[in-house]
């Protein structure tokens, strides 16, 4: 009794209590905070520029190809705007959030992305509910993607996803001179580089591993539309 009532009103021991109570939050807020890391948290916005064909957006860091994800994502599509990736790039070791898609509350991108002939390494996607994944979520009718090659990719989603791919769940654009490789796994509509394709796919080639436990699953494209869709000088090694 004597040692019970020392430990209840010793302000030593409530001091020891209370570190010990700090200590513990402390990992359980780490903890959360390393499975919920996503690159958008930690976007950067690029230098200022119009986006025009001689003024065009420049993209040099992970950080900044998320703010350009983070901006579409609140619905701009960055229609009509040439955006330039500037350097090779890692996005490994976060989470990405694709950019732009075809969801209620969500618009594709529309602009123009030419990776000039750089790497984007590590792509990390895990998605879940009736969206698209892969760098980009979607891409509108107005979009093209050129010169651009992805290494290292770990796209996964659930079965109501409703495109799953390296590059672009949808393509509604113009998709040009890309390579890919790694792993892409969803149910619908799988591919190497593109989920459900609507517009042109040129030029492309893809060693990435494809699984797929429901239809539409390739290589290189998912579905293809038979009216709208396409495919032209299309390689793929295993």
């Amino acid at each position: 009794m004597m040692f019970s009532k020392f430990f209840a009103e010793s302000p030593v021991w409530k001091a020891a209590a209370v570190i010990v109570l700090l200590a513990a939050s402390c990992l359980s807020v780490h903890v959360g905070a390393a499975w919920a890391a996503t690159w958008q948290a930690f976007a950067n916005p690029y230098p200022e520029a119009s986006g025009s064909e001689s003024d065009p957006i420049v993209i040099s860091t992970p950080r900044q190809l998320a703010h350009l994800a983070l901006q579409v994502s609140e619905g701009d599509s960055f229609e009509g705007r040439f955006i330039e990736l500037r350097n090779d790039i890692s996005i490994s070791g976060r989470l990405w959030t694709p950019i732009g898609n075809r969801t209620e509350d969500g618009v594709p991108f529309n602009g123009r992305f030419d990776g000039k002939g750089h790497t984007i390494k590590g792509l990390t996607v895990r998605g879940s509910g009736e969206s698209y994944h892969g760098l980009f979520g979607a891409l509108g009718s107005n979009a093209v993607v050129c010169d651009l090659n992805l290494t290292g990719i770990n796209v996964t989603a659930d079965g109501k996803s409703l495109g799953v791919a390296g590059l672009a769940g949808y393509n509604a654009g113009r998709v040009e001179n890309i390579t890919s490789s790694g792993t892409v796994k969803g149910s619908q509509s799988v591919g190497g580089l593109v989920g459900r394709n609507f517009g042109s796919v040129l030029n492309i080639r893809s060693t990435v591993r494809v699984i797929g436990s429901g239809m539409y699953v390739g290589g290189l494209v998912g579905y293809n539309d038979f009216k709208k869709g396409l495919l032209s000088g299309m390689e793929m090694n295993r």
